[in-house]
């Protein structure tokens, strides 16, 4: 069982599952009302998303321990969301960015 469906089978709503697993809401009224709103956006899991935990886990001193569990953490992020494209570039980008601060490469 890959995280993605895990983090499918442990959430019981669709919106729930959209916004955790990035699960495409299926057509439905809710759907509609939401397109329609002009919010159905906020339910596409996207880079963006990744993005504004990375800068909210930035506030946060970080130890070479909580380093590590940060990028676990973050990973599982990933996995869970199917390792959907968006997701993984921004992922792969602040990988490199920060491997390569603490190696002393392109500094």
């Amino acid at each position: 069982m890959t995280l993605h469906e895990l983090c499918l089978s442990a959430l019981n709503h669709e919106i729930r599952q959209a916004l955790a697993c990035s699960k495409r809401l299926e057509n439905s009224n809710l759907s509609d009302t939401l397109a329609s709103l002009g919010l159905l956006h906020f339910f596409v899991v996207s880079g963006a998303h990744l993005s504004v935990i990375l800068n909210f886990s930035n506030i946060f001193k970080v130890s070479i321990a909580k380093f590590w569990i940060k990028n676990l953490a973050l990973l599982i992020f990933v996995g869970m969301c199917n390792g959907s494209p968006p997701i993984l570039r921004v992922f792969l980008s602040y990988a490199l960015q920060t491997s390569s601060k603490s190696a002393y490469i392109f500094i």
